[in-house]
């Protein structure tokens, strides 16, 4: 199990526009330990990103009506403690350079193994709560 701030397991919330890849993304990191509620695109993401806490947000970039990018940075704006692992298809050096200079700590490209999904999450997680344990002592 992933262990979270709160000692529970860690919070992810998961935004992903294409309904298989979500499920398959969701149940992998379930399995490894991690708590996942999902949304289908950038809008319903910021709704859930609003109404819960998270220790780490995962978008795909491409999406309908609100994409990862405006996810992202408004996800730095109203959570800037959240660490972002943005997943594309798109093999594109500028849309990597702004994601980021946005905060993602994590890029990763379609296709990938869920194994890199699960280490790119509990890197971020940990380094949600080192960001936590800073921001406390101030």
């Amino acid at each position: 199990m992933d262990v979270g701030a709160g000692n529970g397991p860690s919070r992810v919330l998961l935004v992903e526009d294409h309904q298989a890849l979500l499920r398959v993304y969701a149940r992998a990191l379930t399995a490894a330990g991690f708590e996942v509620d999902t949304a289908s695109d950038g809008m319903q993401g910021l709704g859930r990103l609003l109404s819960s806490s998270y220790n780490a947000l995962v978008s795909d970039i491409s999406m309908p009506v609100m994409d990862g990018m405006r996810l992202l940075e408004s996800a730095r704006h109203l959570r800037p403690n959240v660490p972002v692992v943005m997943i594309t298809a798109e093999l594109d050096s500028q849309l990597y350079g702004d994601a980021k200079d946005q905060g993602a700590v994590r890029y990763l490209l379609k296709p990938f193994h869920l194994e890199q999904l699960e280490r790119a999450v509990r890197t971020a997680t940990a380094l949600g709560m080192v960001w936590e344990r800073l921001r406390a002592r101030r």
